[in-house]
């Protein structure tokens, strides 16, 4: 299972031939070595992918080490690298936000005593949604500011002594 073939069919180091510090099936090997190339070695992009077993022209090889780093580099890179491969671009992305923020729904409106029709209004809240997701997506939200105060024992002491005093 360790052979070239096996390895581009997205085959895991067996047991005994993971690289330090990877437990066998969190990382591909052929990922580890692209990164292990990259960010101890200091390959080029081309070097890293080729030592990997992935073959192509040099644009090709830096494109597929560049995909590997990031997935591993961004929080979100594996899904970004999925979204890729299926033709999924910031394109289609914004399409679907467009049709998103254009939500509606029908709702019931009484028309006389005894009569209701359906009326077609903004879904504010699947709107709201929307634009959370894209905020989220994007970075664009403010991230929560977290303070914490640290004081040394010293400092406490201090703050406890003048207290007993004032």
């Amino acid at each position: 299972m360790n052979s070239p073939e096996d390895r581009s069919k997205g085959g895991q180091a067996r047991a005994g031939k993971a690289r330090v510090g990877v437990l066998e099936g969190q990382i591909p090997e052929r990922e580890m070595i692209v990164l292990e190339k990259r960010f101890v070695e200091g390959a080029t992009l081309e070097e890293c992918a080729r030592a990997a077993g992935y073959e192509g022209n040099v644009g090709t090889m830096k494109v597929r080490a560049h995909q590997i780093i990031d997935k591993h580099k961004n929080a979100n890179g594996e899904l970004l690298l999925a979204m890729s491969k299926r033709g999924i671009d910031a394109g289609t992305l914004a399409d679907k936000i467009v049709e998103g923020l254009q939500s509606t729904m029908f709702v019931k409106k009484k028309v006389d005593k005894d009569r209701e029709e359906l009326v077609e209004v903004p879904d504010n809240h699947a709107r709201h949604k929307f634009v959370e997701t894209v905020v989220d997506i994007s970075g664009a939200r403010a991230p929560k500011k977290i303070e914490i105060e640290s004081k040394s024992f010293e400092q406490r002491l201090l703050e406890i002594t003048l207290r007993r005093e004032g």
